[in-house]
């Protein structure tokens, strides 16, 4: 509670933001549950409390609130206040997809790569994977989009034991996804594929395109509103770093 003076003799409390928060909170509100136990797990408005941050994330799971059930898998994956929980992250991120929310894509993200490719809890199933790639992809993960483009235009040993055969046309396509959210590795296999006719027919006009808009933007927003960790962003960065370097400061004309 806030006291405010305005001027008369008389004090009185106006509720906060956070303590509306709290009460709805407490009262059973799925995304209020939700807001504290992230206000915990992050240290706002809170000192950083990883019990309590899972305490209420599992009270707004109970309700079916999909971001709880993300928080909850991401927590038992990185062992975030908890020894990890393999097969308690795997469970959530199975929740987490079925419900519309920011962060479905990335649920059906780490169960392809981390338990149907990797996997983990000896999950392995290829096809699967592959198909919650595709998914990802499909609701705006780029991460998922552009690594089936390096599946498919790489014919990675691992990969191709499993069936996976290389495949420049849906290498392209894959590429061209993370390409249009404006993922610049992305952009940058656009730039080959189009300039060796890799995938596609040969169009230098479309490469000396895409190698102009690599100047002119950065991803920083884009990788920092991913929930990768925090060293993985960094090496992200690094690599775009690199690639902006390598195109110099020259516009390209065809």
């Amino acid at each position: 509670m806030v006291r405010v003076h305005q001027g008369s003799p008389l004090l009185f409390y106006l509720m906060t933001e956070l303590d509306k928060l709290i009460k709805k909170a407490k009262k059973g509100d799925a995304e209020s549950q939700h807001l504290i136990a992230f206000n915990y797990w992050a240290g706002e408005d809170f000192p950083v409390d990883y019990t309590k941050a899972m305490k209420w994330w599992k009270l707004s799971a109970k309700k079916g609130f999909g971001k709880a059930y993300f928080n909850l898998a991401m927590m038992y994956l990185n062992g975030d206040g908890v020894p990890v929980n393999l097969k308690e992250s795997y469970k959530y991120h199975n929740l987490s997809i079925k419900k519309k929310h920011k962060y479905q894509s990335t649920s059906y993200y780490l169960l392809a790569k981390k338990f149907y490719l990797d996997g983990l809890l000896k999950k392995k199933n290829i096809k699967k994977g592959i198909k919650f790639m595709e998914i990802a992809g499909k609701k705006g993960d780029f991460s998922a989009s552009y690594q089936l483009g390096c599946i498919y235009d790489n014919q990675m040993d691992f990969y191709d034991e499993y069936g996976i055969k290389k495949d420049n046309k849906k290498a392209f396509k894959f590429y061209k996804v993370a390409a249009d959210i404006k993922f610049i590795p992305a952009i940058e296999q656009m730039i080959f594929m189009y300039s060796n006719g890799r995938g596609v027919k040969k169009n230098y006009k479309m490469a000396i395109k895409y190698l102009n808009l690599i100047k002119e933007i950065d991803n920083d927003d884009l990788i920092n509103n991913t929930n990768l960790l925090p060293e993985s962003k960094e090496s992200i960065k690094a690599t775009i770093k690199d690639i902006k370097k390598n195109y110099g400061k020259h516009k390209y004309k065809y």
